[in-house]
């Protein structure tokens, strides 16, 4: 998940002004991403919340939506369009980002939970790390496959 979660935070932009979608709705696309994600967080912490409701559950039911949403969100490159993908993607990687404790209490109780966080922070850093300039390196090999 951490590979590709940075991803569209730091080519969304890019990605739309080569669409031929001006600077500045290009450049709101990540705002408005951010403002999706704030919302979302305190909504699924609430959610979560509630009798009967898996946090774990709830994270891959919204990790898969989001990898869904990113996957098809470059066939439909028009202003609202993109909107709705960065709706889709703010409001689901809120919710992996709210839920990561409580599933690690879930799974293997509050007592290990600083340990256990401490482990997952480290793993989900390295992957971060390595993600974007990993897909930027993709998208330039493939632009010099198909292109030249």
């Amino acid at each position: 998940t951490m590979l590709g979660f940075f991803v569209p935070f730091i080519y969304i932009a890019d990605r739309a002004k080569k669409a031929e979608i001006d600077e500045d709705t290009a450049v709101f696309f990540l705002s408005a991403l951010g403002i999706f994600n704030t919302i979302a967080r305190i909504v699924c912490g609430w959610l979560s919340s509630f009798e009967g409701i898996s946090a774990l559950h709830l994270n891959n039911i919204f990790i898969t939506a989001g990898g869904l949403a990113t996957m098809f969100s470059g066939y439909f490159m028009d202003i609202p369009s993109q909107y709705v993908y960065t709706a889709i993607f703010g409001i689901t990687c809120a919710c992996f980002s709210a839920l990561r404790s409580i599933i690690v209490v879930d799974l293997l109780g509050l007592e290990k939970l600083t340990n256990a966080f401490g482990i997952l922070l480290l793993f989900q850093g390295i992957a971060a790390i390595f993600g974007s300039p990993l897909a930027g390196k993709i998208f330039l090999s493939y632009i010099k496959s198909c292109c030249l």
